[in-house]
């Protein structure tokens, strides 16, 4: 039976602490597609990484690897949330997933924030063919999610790219649908 999970990206140390803003795995666009992918009955979690602001990579694969991920798993990860599945998938050469959808993935390519060794790996460049494997992206997102987009065209020429328009980072308070991705999974 087919499963998703969505893995949220990385909020700004003051949105985490915000009680007025929805956990990170409750916001913008990520409900919807849960919802969507219910309808459809395929069960799909939306784990919420304690402390994301911070991306203590322990922290995330623990939470993240309480869920399976078989051969019927849909993966769906939003930017660093994205990044964390490349780096996951490039760690676990046994996992192959359905289908995995990167939205505007970030790896950090140019080390633009703070080092640590949250993208310190090298990306598993048969990943492609052990899952169908897609990127979507805005053209006008930030620089750093279009580097990294830059990358992955690079090391991961057999994923499939969609770009589209004016969608920014899929994140701002516009952002409640992003049918591309539901379609690119059923």
């Amino acid at each position: 039976m087919a499963n998703a999970i969505i893995l949220h990206g990385q909020p700004t140390k003051k949105r985490y602490f915000d009680p007025a803003f929805p956990a990170s795995s409750n916001y913008y666009w990520i409900p919807w597609l849960q919802k969507q992918l219910i309808i459809r009955h395929i069960p799909t979690a939306t784990p919420d990484i304690p402390n994301n602001w911070k991306t203590d990579l322990k922290v995330w694969r623990n939470e993240f690897e309480r869920y399976d991920v078989t051969d019927q798993t849909y993966l769906i990860g939003h930017s660093c949330g994205g990044g964390f599945l490349v780096r996951w998938l490039s760690e676990h050469p046994e996992a192959r997933p359905a289908k995995v959808v990167l939205l505007a993935p970030w790896l950090n390519p140019k080390n633009l924030e703070e080092t640590w060794d949250f993208f310190d790996f090298e990306i598993d460049k048969k990943l492609p063919e052990r899952t169908s494997l897609t990127i979507i992206y805005s053209d006008d997102d930030m620089p750093q999610i279009l580097d990294t987009v830059t990358v992955l065209k690079q090391v991961l020429p057999g994923a499939t790219y969609s770009q589209v328009h004016g969608r920014r980072h899929f994140y701002d308070d516009h952002c409640t649908q992003v049918p591309e991705v539901l379609e690119t999974l059923v």
